[in-house]
């Protein structure tokens, strides 16, 4: 019961379970994304402490190469989305505000963050090629997909 009531609370649309993370980005749209083959999706769950909470945190991966997560915000999501777009910015110059996605997207340090609602998807393509426009295009491209699946 506990592991549907979670499931109601990150899906963001009452009366419907969450996709599980790896479903948000489907193997074949990760591999598009990355320009090649890409292993299964593994996904991880853990709780990352923050100052006033503990985000719950599902992470995606598939291979080196691409990369889902998904954060569930809390209370204050907004206020709490901004702390952390801004902890970005300090440790990175390329901080870009991104129209279009969720309520809000900025990209920075190579990955694409997109709130919308009280969830927080983070997505990386190619990770170590470090973040250049077929990368952030690619990430938009996914992130729509994800959106549109939470």
């Amino acid at each position: 019961m506990t592991a549907s009531i979670a499931a109601l609370l990150l899906s963001g649309t009452p009366g419907r379970a969450a996709l599980p993370v790896c479903g948000l980005v489907t193997r074949a749209e990760a591999a598009a994304a990355a320009g090649g083959t890409v292993p299964e999706g593994r996904a991880q769950v853990m709780e990352i402490p923050a100052p006033d909470r503990r985000v719950h945190t599902e992470i995606c991966m598939y291979g080196g190469k691409v990369m889902v997560s998904r954060f569930t915000l809390g209370t204050g999501a907004t206020a709490f989305f901004h702390g952390y777009q801004q902890d970005k910015a300090r440790k990175y110059d390329d901080m870009q505000s991104v129209p279009g996605l969720g309520d809000e997207a900025f990209s920075a340090g190579g990955q694409l963050t997109v709130r919308k609602g009280g969830i927080a998807l983070v997505l990386d393509v190619n990770q170590n090629l470090g973040g250049g426009a077929p990368e952030r295009a690619a990430e938009k491209r996914l992130a729509l997909l994800a959106l549109g699946r939470l």
